[in-house]
């Protein structure tokens, strides 16, 4: 029971976390109408699980259109997150990028400038090369002439390489930020947009898929428990026994009885009788108790209709027979434990057979293959 909480953990988790990120990637993309995509696309999510719950349980109950647009649906609503989570990866990714690519793109334009600039410093110094050396009154004249262009150039250089150098600290910093993508598009030799690109494409692909996954797996894990259940539940009932209860009769003791005998007459004396001691005699007879008789006798019990038990059902199997050969057995017994291992589900009359052939393995002693 714990594994399978956890795999419900698990599932609601990464269900929970792909819906948000779809829902807020829509919402972002449709910001005009915020609220609406966020109630629109959390329903959407919820009905995709349960329609995912839904085919696994019923599908062969479920008739052929319905079951057709409830796999169509569960699809589109699956690339319908992943479109989302692409939306919502990009935007944070785009959101740290643009810095950078405003650094890049300043970067660019002051090496042109400074690629310019030295291109016409190195035009003046060509031309003034260019005069013959024994006109020196013009090469001091053009020389004079370029003096505050060649002035006004260098210094253009010297500040745009100090500004060059501030950029390029900021481009190592932002780069810090968005490092391990941009070091992952270097081992590839990738440009950082096609990495980012690249890596949302894998995460899309298997986040929402995972979280479908998992939830099926949790419908299987749930349907296998309450089929343990069921089979530890069939029990044999027996009516209850009546128990007749057997009584000993025994008679009344019989009564002890004295004779007395007496030789003389009475005397009489006053208003008394005397008898004279001496000759009284006193017989007491030796009384045989007879032996006990014992009678069996019943209680008697209320009728009640006769319930017949219930009965465990049976379905008659080869595999219990003595004379099946044993290769017969292990071949079906190899044929269940392959189909209950790739998920099928058994039956009730193959959970049954594959059971005896369990316990005919076991009464032969070849408790190794179960």
């Amino acid at each position: 029971m714990f594994f399978i909480i956890l795999l419900m953990l698990s599932a609601f988790s990464i269900a929970g976390s792909a819906a948000y990120f779809s829902v807020y990637g829509l919402a972002n993309t449709f910001h005009g109408t915020f609220w609406s995509v966020v109630i629109m696309g959390g329903s959407l999510e919820a009905g995709k699980l349960v329609a995912a719950s839904y085919l696994y349980r019923f599908w062969t109950k479920t008739q052929f259109v319905l079951k057709t647009y409830l796999m169509i649906g569960t699809l589109a609503l699956m690339i319908l997150t992943s479109t989302g989570i692409f939306g919502y990866l990009s935007t944070g990714y785009q959101t740290d990028a643009l810095p950078l690519k405003q650094i890049e793109q300043q970067v660019k334009l002051l090496d042109e400038e400074k690629a310019r600039l030295i291109i016409r410093k190195q035009q003046i110094d060509t031309q003034i090369a260019n005069l013959p050396s024994d006109f020196s009154k013009g090469r001091l004249k053009l020389m004079k002439g370029f003096q505050t262009e060649q002035e006004q150039t260098t210094s253009r250089i010297n500040q745009l390489d100090k500004d060059l150098l501030e950029l390029k600290t900021k481009v190592i910093q932002t780069e810090a930020h968005i490092g391990p993508i941009t070091y992952i598009a270097k081992a590839f030799d990738l440009d950082t947009d096609d990495a980012t690109k690249y890596l949302v494409y894998l995460i899309i692909f298997v986040f929402d898929p995972m979280a479908v996954a998992l939830t099926l797996a949790v419908n299987i894990a749930l349907r296998e428990r309450k089929k343990e259940k069921e089979d530890q539940s069939l029990i044999i009932d027996t009516p209850p026994i009546t128990v007749q209860e057997k009584t000993v009769y025994s008679p009344p003791p019989p009564v002890d009885t004295v004779e007395l005998e007496v030789e003389e007459p009475l005397s009489y004396k006053s208003d008394w009788y005397e008898i004279p001691a001496d000759r009284i005699r006193w017989s007491i007879p030796t009384i045989e108790t007879p032996d006990p008789v014992i009678e069996e006798t019943t209680t008697p019990q209320p009728e009640q209709p006769y319930v017949e038990p219930p009965q465990r059902r049976r379905r008659p199997y080869a595999g219990v027979d003595t004379n099946v050969p044993m290769e017969e057995l292990l071949n079906q017994h190899q044929y269940y434990k392959t189909k209950e291992e790739q998920g099928d589900i058994l039956t009730q009359d193959e959970r049954w057979s594959y059971q005896a052939i369990k316990q005919a393995l076991h009464t032969r002693g070849y408790n190794i293959y179960i």
